[in-house]
């Protein structure tokens, strides 16, 4: 009966510890953290609606990350494929040091729709890069909501 009961609850064990994503696990030192995502046909300055994007790209304690780089871009669907449309300026951090404090930066994306982009559906791409002094050590890519 122990043998048994023994089996079961490292059955169970392994079940839960399958079900975690890796990144519970993992505990991934470069995070992107959605803060606000939304897109809209009705509204806007020009009343065709509006997209917007805020994202925060955090590093956690001695990761050897020293500043982010932000490429941001609004994209459109053409024939089946999703394509630029258009692109802001990259953003730069300001260089912090490899501590074990966390550091933070937060991008805001905005784009006010005109009568052409009615026409496509559209969305807003924010590529965070996590760069040491001289090495890029990762990358991550927040898609927003498209309309």
């Amino acid at each position: 009966m122990r043998k048994r009961s023994a089996f079961l609850w490292t059955l169970l064990v392994l079940c839960l510890a399958l079900l975690l994503p890796a990144a519970t696990v993992a505990g991934s030192r470069y995070k992107a953290v959605v803060l606000y995502d939304e897109c809209t046909l009705v509204g806007g300055i020009n009343g065709f609606g509006w997209a917007e994007l805020t994202v925060r790209a955090k590093e956690v304690r001695r990761s050897g990350v020293n500043s982010f780089n932000f490429k941001s871009e609004l994209q459109e669907l053409s024939n089946g494929q999703w394509t630029r449309y258009m692109w802001w300026d990259d953003e730069t951090s300001l260089w912090f040091p490899n501590n074990r404090a966390n550091h933070y930066h937060t991008i805001d994306r905005y784009i006010d729709f005109n009568s052409n982009a009615t026409m496509y559906y559209h969305r807003i791409v924010i590529t965070i890069e996590y760069w040491s002094t001289w090495d890029l050590i990762s990358s991550k890519t927040v898609i927003g909501t498209s309309c």
